[in-house]
């Protein structure tokens, strides 16, 4: 597959800078790919298109605060997000600055910030300032890792980088397990009301947990999509929840991935993957969906890995050219003035 499959125009006032008033406030495409179908609903009506004898799974990662911005002893602007923990005072970080290198100093509000050891891929060890372990430095002085893409598009509006609100609308209402560098952003459209009227219409759920690494942003570059390195990203299902899905499945009903990251264990565990360990599928059109029934996601950017997951399943569900088919609701989302990316809107995948 070329790379040019996975591009579609997008025009720059169509991505979200910020959430919506109230996070059940989103638009809700359903692409119905096997009849050829789509509608546009609200997500508050999101229950009412569900099956009785649907799961929803959902995942509870929580999302550091694990962006963070250091000075040089020049003055110089250090950016940093913490990516994974060595040891509690040692942290592996992507770094941008000038002139780094190994033995640095920077300063913050909580301390100092020393380099420790250069990694590949602008990935370096960074020790914690002194007396504070990782957690305790990003909780002091970390913010919302939010995507590159929702700081750039307020840039160019002028607006600041970040808001007030993030910290709490770029988080689950259920997040505590894990530490992701990303929010599962397909989760942050539910809230109490939502949760009540699944519960209402007695509509099971369950959770697991995939810790959301940095790779979730990187575009794909390589001419052949294939070529693609996908980034693993650590995952954990509970035998419990593993049984529910068999006995779903047994009886008929429905798996729905609240997300791809949901998908991706999913279909990692079905295709014979163990309860916990790592995942780096990649999954493109030609995938045999085994874990996954239905799938509820965000508008995803172009030439993303993710926008080759939802190619890939609106095949599995009867789109003759399931990128195409996307590409077209895409389009559709776009003329009815739809959000995109993380704090956009979302579509529903049956």
């Amino acid at each position: 597959m070329n790379l040019e499959a996975l591009d579609f125009p997008l025009p720059d006032d169509r991505v979200a800078t910020h959430p919506p008033d109230q996070r059940e406030d989103a638009k809700l495409l359903v692409a119905r790919p096997g009849i050829d179908e789509m509608a546009h609903l609200c997500f508050q009506d999101f229950p009412d298109i569900l099956r009785s004898t649907d799961v929803l799974v959902f995942n509870n990662s929580r999302v550091l605060p694990a962006r963070f911005v250091a000075r040089k002893s020049t003055g110089g602007k250090v950016e940093g997000l913490w990516l994974a923990e060595r040891s509690p005072e040692e942290g592996e970080c992507l770094l941008i600055g000038n002139r780094l290198k190994v033995g640095q100093t920077f300063e913050t509000e909580s301390g100092a910030l020393k380099i420790q050891e250069e990694r590949q891929g602008g990935r370096w060890i960074v020790k914690s300032p002194e007396g504070l372990s990782w957690r305790d430095f990003l909780y002091l002085s970390g913010s919302p890792p939010l995507p590159p893409y929702i700081r750039s598009r307020r840039r160019a509006l002028g607006l600041p980088e970040e808001s007030p609100e993030d910290t709490d609308r770029y988080q689950t209402i259920w997040a505590d397990k894990g530490e992701s560098v990303a929010a599962p952003t397909a989760s942050l459209h539910f809230d109490t009301g939502v949760i009540a009227a699944l519960a209402e219409k007695n509509i099971a759920s369950a959770q697991l947990t995939l810790e959301i690494g940095p790779g979730t942003f990187y575009p794909v570059t390589s001419r052949k999509v294939q070529d693609h390195t996908m980034h693993a990203e650590r995952y954990e299902v509970s035998l419990e929840v593993r049984e529910l899905l068999a006995e779903t499945k047994g009886s008929g009903g429905r798996v729905v991935a609240i997300g791809t990251t949901v998908a991706r264990v999913l279909e990692t565990i079905a295709d014979g993957g163990p309860l916990k360990g790592e995942t780096d599928l990649f999954i493109l059109p030609g995938h045999e969906f085994k874990g996954v029934d239905a799938l509820l996601t965000n508008f995803h950017t172009p030439r993303s890995t993710l926008l080759g997951l939802v190619g890939a399943f609106a095949q599995h569900l009867g789109a003759v050219e399931g990128l195409d088919w996307v590409k077209s609701c895409y389009g559709h989302a776009i003329e009815k003035e739809y959000r995109f990316f993380s704090y956009g809107d979302c579509s529903f995948w049956e």
